[in-house]
């Protein structure tokens, strides 16, 4: 008989190992500039809002409680469920489903909620000086909303659990289907901020008592959806959305990798965006065979459109918060979110290069380098644009918008006339 218990502690070793040469990757220059000033504008930020008093000068305390319920919501979308399923798995333990349901899913979820519990300590850790603040009060509020959290998130694991199996909708919900939007939006938002805006709006003799009614009915969830000894004997694993689960777990872990260094092996997604396509085709309608090649491999990527996305509108973000902070820091910033976008987008070339079919294409290769900075010259010039906005919002004096300005515009020059020619020689010698 396979011990199931030990199969999954043995992948879970096997996936620390890959994570740790992920972090040797992921810990180069670029992360720990980034880490560095996202980390300085987070500690400047977070000192100046417990300088005054949070109440009167920051909003009212209706306001701060929406931001509390928004903050903690989005720490219960954090941590999965951590199987490391394959594809393989559906053909090699076929007929192993009795050990998977019962012993190698009860490892599983013992890990992935000590991971969760310690993403759920974080989040409630970091409003600790904001709830004394808010509450005036001992610490019970924040040692009741941080039970309720570990405890419904363990909820949100042994779910996702029991969706993995084929079982029949006798002892589901029969509300929605599983992996439907109302299901998501149920029990991941709504269910969650009702019971987090009770705890915090309860009178304080009552927040212990109101908990515990909180606590009682997450716990019956986990029962209901649990599974027992008996009943792993009675049902069979559903493979195809166990591993698909576990697949999309990965490229979500792969693309947060991604975003600061070139992980090797990365699978490609591709997703139709037929919003975009339309609004890029008047744009694209009389260009070249590789530009247009570039750029539908761009917005259908599902991981690298979503990704520079996400780093320019950090971008902005970081930029508009520094409004304060002195010229240059802002400027250093701008700088290296221009520069990220760029580094970002460069995989897109090696990748695109890297297929025999686009070898076979009759264009030379002095022209796919030029379209390709064509388009690379676009998008910073679109995410600069952007940045000088946030900057703009935030400054008064004419003068230093206008440096900044010209300094924006020295940073694409270097980088589209220095930066990605080198690197995309480098390239070319590597292929």
């Amino acid at each position: 008989m396979m011990n199931a218990k030990a199969l999954y502690y043995k992948r879970f070793r096997v996936a620390q190992k890959n994570n740790i040469k992920y972090f040797r990757l992921l810990f180069n220059d670029h992360f720990v500039l980034f880490l560095l000033i996202a980390l300085g504008t987070f500690i400047l930020g977070y000192r100046q809002l417990l300088t005054y008093d949070t109440i009167s000068s920051f909003g009212k305390p209706c306001l701060w409680q929406v931001f509390i319920v928004l903050w903690l919501l989005l720490g219960l979308q954090i941590g999965s469920l951590m199987t490391y399923f394959k594809p393989a798995d559906r053909l090699f333990l076929l007929s192993q489903d009795t050990n998977i349901c019962h012993q190698y899913f009860k490892s599983a979820l013992k890990v992935s909620v000590a991971v969760s519990a310690t993403v759920q300590l974080i989040f409630v850790g970091l409003l600790v000086p904001i709830l004394h603040q808010l509450y005036y009060e001992s610490y019970d509020r924040i040692i009741c909303l941080l039970a309720f959290l570990i405890v419904f998130k363990t909820f949100i694991l042994v779910y996702e659990r029991y969706k993995q199996l084929m079982i029949s909708h006798s002892r589901m919900l029969m509300i929605f289907e599983p992996n439907s939007l109302i299901e998501k939006v149920l029990f991941r938002f709504l269910m969650p901020m009702v019971f987090i805006v009770l705890i915090l709006i309860v009178p304080s003799s009552m927040v212990f008592i109101c908990t515990a009614i909180l606590l009682i009915i997450a716990i019956f969830m986990i029962y209901l959806f649990s599974i027992s000894k008996s009943l792993s004997y009675r049902v069979a694993m559903n493979w195809q959305n166990a591993i698909k689960y576990e697949r999309k777990r990965q490229q979500r872990i792969q693309s947060f990798y991604a975003s600061f260094a070139d992980v090797p092996n990365k699978e490609t997604v591709i997703k139709q965006r037929p919003i975009i396509n339309w609004l890029i085709q008047p744009l694209t309608k009389s260009s070249t065979v590789m530009y247009r090649l570039y750029m539908l491999r761009f917005i259908r990527t599902q991981e690298l459109f979503p990704l520079i996305g996400r780093l320019a509108f950090v971008g902005g973000v970081l930029i508009y918060i520094l409004k304060s902070a002195p010229l240059w820091l802002i400027l250093v910033t701008s700088a290296l979110f221009i520069y990220l976008v760029n580094f970002q987008f460069l995989p897109l070339y090696r990748s695109t290069q890297m297929n025999l079919w686009t070898r076979l294409i009759p264009v030379t290769d002095i022209q796919k380098e030029r379209d390709f900075r064509k388009l690379a010259r676009q998008l910073s010039i679109m995410t600069s644009l952007y940045f000088m906005i946030c900057i703009v919002l935030g400054q008064n004096k004419l003068s230093d918008m206008a440096l900044v300005g010209v300094s924006i515009i020295l940073i694409n020059i270097i980088i589209n006339s220095i930066y990605l020619p080198f690197i995309l020689k480098q390239v070319k010698r590597h292929k």
